[in-house]
């Protein structure tokens, strides 16, 4: 993971940086420079010329941010946080500390179904590797996808598959638990469809993709809500198709 050259110019990242924070910190500074204040207007032209207009959209906000932490661009911090964070993670799953992967999933609810950062493994199979059922349920209950496998693809790669051929028991009761209750889920017909959700399914029918994406890492619950048709963003994707949301 590529990490910026910091000298003394440029503060410190906390050791657990968080994105929401850092989204925040950008909404303010956008905030106090709109209001006029003078620190605020310094900061911004120290790491962006803004426009004479005096305006400053958050996107811009973000890329002083950025910067003020030696970073070239918003995407390169947030790739950053995310090597950090996805590290954690693994380290967490990896020795069974159930209270700490429960934090990080609080903030990153995505990350229980991201890979470690070694090739194609995800953190479902580290908790199968370690036979630790419960670690498996609580990745499962934030959408872990027990049968998504690694190169070459094959069953025994799967978290499912792992689980079945080294004879855990628990592990494999726990999996099909789990997929069953999501079965039973999307099975209700008592869909409640919120605004944001409808504007996320045009952005993802409409191949807004930037868009799209914005309104997921804002919003990482609008992953999970169905529209009217009962079907997540995913099956509107597929649906289109649209590949690259895919």
């Amino acid at each position: 993971m590529a990490v910026p050259s910091h000298d003394h110019a440029y503060p410190q990242l906390p050791a657990k940086p968080d994105l929401i924070q850092l989204r925040k910190q950008a909404k303010d500074l956008r905030q106090h420079y709109l209001a006029g204040d003078a620190k605020t207007i310094a900061k911004v032209r120290q790491h962006f010329n803004p426009k004479e207009t005096g305006e400053l959209t958050l996107s811009e906000a973000q890329l002083v941010v950025a910067r003020s932490y030696g970073f070239d661009s918003w995407p390169k911090l947030k790739a950053h946080i995310d090597g950090i964070n996805r590290q954690h993670m693994a380290q967490a799953v990896q020795s069974r500390d159930l209270a700490a992967v429960r934090n990080v999933l609080k903030k990153r609810p995505e990350l229980a179904d991201a890979c470690t950062g070694q090739g194609e493994q995800r953190m479902i199979h580290l908790a199968v590797v370690n036979n630790d059922p419960a670690m498996v349920r609580l990745l499962m209950d934030h959408d872990a996808d027990a049968r998504v496998g690694i190169w070459p693809h094959r069953e025994s790669t799967k978290p499912l598959g792992m689980a079945q051929e080294r004879g855990l028991d628990e592990v494999v009761a726990v999996i099909h638990e789990v997929e069953a209750e999501r079965q039973q889920a999307l099975s209700c017909p008592n869909i409640t469809v919120s605004p944001q959700q409808e504007e996320l399914v045009r952005l993802i029918r409409a191949q807004q993709n930037d868009l799209a994406i914005k309104m997921i890492e804002d919003e990482p619950e609008l992953m999970k809500q169905c529209d009217r048709d009962g079907k997540t963003p995913l099956h509107v994707a597929c649906d289109v198709p649209n590949e690259a949301m895919v």
